[in-house]
């Protein structure tokens, strides 16, 4: 009498690795199933989007700092630079 055992199938790729660098090292996992690749690629594609409105977010907060600093400077500049005639300076 012969038994046979089945086997699941042996899966030899192509595979999915996802990796990231973690304290100067590359970490990787393998993703075992469809489920496990479509989670990554909605991580992945979150991630692209946070990144890019952190950048964005950036650039916004510079703009507007340099926007303010130069009022001020001009504020203090017109201040310092202003001739006084007796037009400006005499009481109303």
């Amino acid at each position: 009498m012969i038994i046979q055992y089945e086997k699941e199938p042996s899966i030899r790729g192509p595979y999915y690795i996802l990796s990231r660098n973690e304290g100067g090292k590359t970490i990787g996992f393998r993703l075992k199933n469809q489920e496990e690749l479509e989670l990554a690629k909605k991580d992945v594609e979150a991630y692209k989007e946070f990144s890019k409105l952190t950048k964005e977010y950036v650039t916004v907060t510079e703009n507007i700092t340099d926007i303010l600093r130069s009022d001020k400077k001009t504020d203090s500049d017109s201040k310092k630079n202003r001739t006084y005639t007796t037009k400006n300076i005499t009481p109303k």
